[in-house]
């Protein structure tokens, strides 16, 4: 589905450039200087999960001694997650790819470290951008600590 969508934005786009006067010239000007990249779609997801694939395996999947705080208050959209404990090369990235494994989206992030120590804050929510639920929570604080 999403091919089609992307094929039909590129002929409304180029029909788009050959009707409306001056457009063709700065779209050729443009075309000449940054020449448009085709990517064939037929075997992208695979090498984008192949690519992937490799950074995932490297995660730490142990625990992470962590502690979480979960307050839904305090923004009106989303949940805050406020996360503290001893830093370590990689914590960052397996903190954000537990969050990834239980299905949070990350909107808004504060990273901080003090004295071998972090004290980072997300902006979160669930795919639909809700805040996240009961179960999310236990998913979260279960994949952290």
């Amino acid at each position: 589905m999403s091919h089609e969508i992307v094929l039909q934005f590129e002929t409304i786009f180029d029909e788009w450039i050959q009707n409306v006067p001056g457009i063709k010239e700065l779209n050729d000007l443009f075309e000449n200087d940054f020449p448009r990249q085709r990517v064939e779609m037929n075997g992208t997801d695979g090498a984008v999960s192949d690519s992937l694939r490799g950074r995932i395996s490297n995660v730490q999947r142990s625990s992470l001694n962590l502690s979480v705080t979960i307050d839904q208050s305090a923004h009106p959209w989303h949940t805050i997650l406020r996360i503290e404990g001893a830093d370590r090369q990689g914590l960052l990235r397996d903190i954000t790819a537990g969050l990834a494994r239980c299905k949070i989206f990350i909107h808004h992030a504060k990273i901080s470290t003090i004295d071998e120590q972090v004290r980072n804050e997300f902006e979160v929510s669930d795919r639909l951008g809700r805040k996240i639920s009961l179960q999310a929570r236990e998913r979260v604080k279960r994949a952290l600590r």
